[in-house]
């Protein structure tokens, strides 16, 4: 097959050694590559996948020094939140090198329809969804992209009659050449600017879900944010849209007490929003995007009114850990932006005990500062942003203002103050507004540090 003479005796450096490239090196081993894998990682601190790597029989390159020397190979797979203007990779390019990923990789060889969804916020969820209606439907799904499991060495499982749903990040998008079948993009808001380097080229990468976009291909984008609706314009496949708020010629939008579906001047219910699992004008948002996207794949309302009604949601995001003494925990861990934060706030009712924090990805903090100070009842700071977080808030304390800002030294210290200062009513919220890295793995680990928390405070029993 084409793909095997592509990578066949090519001699493929795959660059970084997480999950997905671990994936991606297992399949192109079995495509014939000559791989070679490299990390700025020792071989201490990789652990046992080095050990596993040396077993397939890939050389490894690690350490300070891994990206020198990049001539000795034809292609270049790089892993994903890997910043692409590094000089070395620069000189590379330059030389002729190609450039690839995992994500590209799986694209280029999958049999089956691609669904790709991205956005700033409520891919994980749109994506889960989907699947989940696809599956009630009784089609054959992989759920995989920055979800998951990677797929690219999955590909020989899948068959031309499966669907295939991507939740796609801007890094995975950053590279590729090809676009799904059916591509989404749910909103745009500042992100990830300490890799991309601003904010136009993190828009360019979510824009090449359906930049490479054929005939027949479907596109789908909010239009309720104008900067989403205006990008539309420069789509080359047929194009549709959801909205809370217009009514739409082709697309899902609200209409009286349910969401509807209109083409060709036709509008077909597909949910009561009163049946909607999911807390938040932002998840409703999202049911609509799934239900667009299903419905191009030629799905009927029943699974689609099915799986809304069923779903609560993924872990980390709004997920009610418990309640203690009348107070409620909320871990939004997922909330690395403000853009999530803020709709958190307006998803929950009733006082909050805000939790703010983590690594700065260099995005501005003002518009939630300002919306945080006046839905919160106290605001708590921690972490590496800490300092910027705080000054953000300072900014709109004025004299008068319920809100009291406290800033902490890590996430503990911030949820041991919050529970002392709750009261009967309130809702204590981890939804940090950035990044884990100053102190977790990631926002998982962070969320599961949270319950762990909560599930302290439930041992003790109320105060």
């Amino acid at each position: 097959m084409a793909a095997e003479s592509h990578w066949a005796g090519k001699r493929v450096g795959v660059v970084g050694l997480g999950r997905s490239n671990l994936a991606l090196i297992r399949h192109l081993l079995q495509r014939g590559a000559v791989v070679e894998g490299l990390d700025q990682k020792g071989r201490e601190e990789l652990g046992p996948i080095a050990a596993e790597l040396e077993a397939l029989g890939v050389k490894l390159s690690l350490g300070p020094g891994y990206l020198e020397e990049l001539g000795r190979f034809e292609a270049l797979a790089l892993t994903p939140g890997m910043r692409k203007d590094l000089p070395q990779l620069v000189a590379a390019r330059a030389r002729g090198v190609e450039f690839t990923c995992e994500m590209q990789v799986f694209l280029q060889e999958c049999p089956a329809p691609v669904v790709g969804i991205t956005g700033t916020a409520g891919k994980t969820t749109t994506s889960t969804l989907v699947a989940r209606v696809l599956s009630l439907a009784g089609r054959r799904v992989h759920l995989g992209g920055n979800i998951g499991t990677p797929l690219v060495d999955q590909l020989e499982s899948i068959r031309s009659d499966d669907l295939v749903v991507l939740e796609m990040s801007s890094f995975q998008l950053e590279l590729v050449t090809r676009s799904p079948n059916v591509a989404a993009l749910l909103n745009l808001s500042p992100d990830h600017l300490d890799i991309h380097g601003s904010y136009r080229r993190y828009v360019e990468a979510k824009t090449r879900i359906f930049q490479f976009q054929r005939a027949g291909d479907e596109a789908v984008f909010n239009y309720d944010q104008e900067e989403t609706r205006q990008l539309a314009v420069g789509a080359p496949a047929g194009l549709c849209y959801f909205s809370l708020e217009r009514r739409l010629e082709r697309g899902a939008f609200i209409s009286g007490n349910r969401a509807v579906w209109a083409e060709e001047g036709r509008v077909t219910p597909l949910f009561e929003i009163s049946q909607v699992g999911l807390p938040g004008r932002h998840n409703l948002a999202n049911c609509l995007a799934a239900a667009a996207i299903a419905t191009l794949l030629g799905i009927g309302s029943d699974p689609i009114a099915r799986a809304v009604a069923d779903f609560r949601g993924v872990p980390h995001r709004l997920e009610e850990v418990g309640e203690i003494g009348g107070v409620r925990f909320v871990n939004d861990s997922i909330a690395t932006n403000p853009f999530r934060t803020l709709a958190a706030l307006e998803a929950l009712s009733g006082p909050v005990i805000l939790l703010l924090g983590g690594y700065d990805k260099g995005v501005d903090f003002a518009q939630l500062a300002r919306r945080a100070v006046n839905r919160a009842r106290v605001i708590l700071v921690f972490g590496q942003a800490a300092p910027k977080l705080a000054a953000a808030v300072e900014r709109f304390l004025t004299p008068g203002t319920e809100a009291q800002l406290t800033r902490c030294r890590d996430l503990e210290e911030a949820f041991w103050q919050a529970w002392s200062r709750a009261r009967p009513g309130d809702t204590i919220l981890l939804s940090p507004a950035c990044a884990s890295y100053d102190a977790f793995r990631n926002f998982e680990e962070r969320g599961e540090r949270f319950r762990h928390l909560v599930r302290a405070i439930m041992q003790e029993g109320p105060r």
